[in-house]
């Protein structure tokens, strides 16, 4: 299994195998990342996909398979609530949204429901009025 995709809100991607590294950065829910050495223990070695960070994370945070799904729309640019299995999970404003299909994402054998607005990748534009909404929506966060 050469590809991993994150079925949680956001995965740490660590420095080392180890708890206590630093975090270099996060893969979002949906982002893929490729494998690139074997695991040690519960961690294994990848790079991010979409910003081509390197580095450890925890085997059981991905779902791993040998080919991508399909993947060429991002949440809104806000944060979003999704169901899986009748639970509510949050996924994180420009998160990947693989195999999308009538609001339906599918991981593998998990199913994921009531995405909402997804922006498709080849209509992003970054005009004024676009990057004035996209910063404000983050006013008063941590």
């Amino acid at each position: 299994m050469n590809f991993g995709i994150c079925h949680l809100t956001l995965a740490p991607l660590m420095k080392e195998s180890s708890h206590y590294s630093e975090q270099e950065t996060q893969i979002l829910f949906g982002e893929a990342v490729e494998s690139l050495e074997e695991t040690r223990g519960s961690w294994i070695k990848v790079k991010a996909l979409w910003d081509g960070y390197e580095g450890w994370v925890l085997k059981g945070q991905l779902t791993w398979m040998d080919e991508l799904p399909k993947s060429d729309k991002i949440s809104t640019w806000q944060p979003k609530t999704i169901l899986k299995n009748d639970k509510l999970m949050p996924i994180p404003a420009g998160a990947s949204l693989p195999n999308l299909n009538n609001g339906s994402i599918v991981i593998d054998s998990d199913i994921f429901t009531q995405v909402e607005d997804p922006i498709h990748l080849g209509n992003l534009t970054f005009d004024e009025k676009n990057i004035h909404t996209i910063a404000t929506s983050y006013l008063y966060t941590p």
